[in-house]
């Protein structure tokens, strides 16, 4: 085995080291066994985005979550005013965690969302959480409780907003769907 094999082995398990330790940061993930964590350490990839690189574009069906490891994205949706999709709605930072339901079903995008900086994200793609949430009720029942979990979070942060008079967020909200 030469140096740079022993420097590269060294390097991916350092990488998977570090992807474990950002899902174990994530309550959806944290309540998880710790076979299955290490099973979607080993699955994730890192991507790298340069400045505008879109992550993925409104309309398109989606089946991965990301962990956004450094850097910022804007989100952006078309509308029948611009039809360019240039219309902000929001920013996601690092540390941020988001596309949870794509892992359980395909999901279309309502927004684009592009690197506002040089961005690395962990991809989550969906074969194996999928499977082990078919597979393993044990699983599913954290998973589902974790995804809860975040609906009401949302939730309970959109109330918050309505109550300090935010007029966005008079809709209902999505767990009443």
């Amino acid at each position: 085995m030469s140096l740079s094999t022993n420097q590269d082995n060294v390097c991916v398990e350092c990488e998977f080291d570090k992807n474990l330790e950002l899902l174990r940061d994530i309550p959806l993930f944290s309540a998880l066994p710790l076979e299955s964590q290490r099973a979607y350490a080993y699955l994730c990839k890192r991507i790298r985005y340069q400045t505008n690189d879109p992550l993925f574009r409104q309309e398109e069906v989606d089946d991965k979550a990301y962990i956004i490891i450094s850097g910022t994205l804007h989100l952006y949706r078309k509308t029948a005013a611009d039809p360019e999709g240039k219309v902000p709605c929001g920013s996601i930072e690092a540390g941020q965690f988001f596309g949870a339901m794509a892992l359980v079903a395909d999901v279309r995008r309502l927004f684009t969302a592009r690197a506002a900086t040089p961005t690395i994200c962990l991809v989550l793609p969906r074969k194996k959480i999928l499977t082990d949430l078919i597979q393993k009720p044990e699983i599913a029942t954290q998973f589902l409780k974790g995804l809860t979990n975040r609906v009401i979070a949302w939730e309970e942060k959109r109330l918050q907003k309505q109550q300090e008079g935010d007029a966005s967020t008079t809709e209902l909200s999505i767990s009443l769907i």
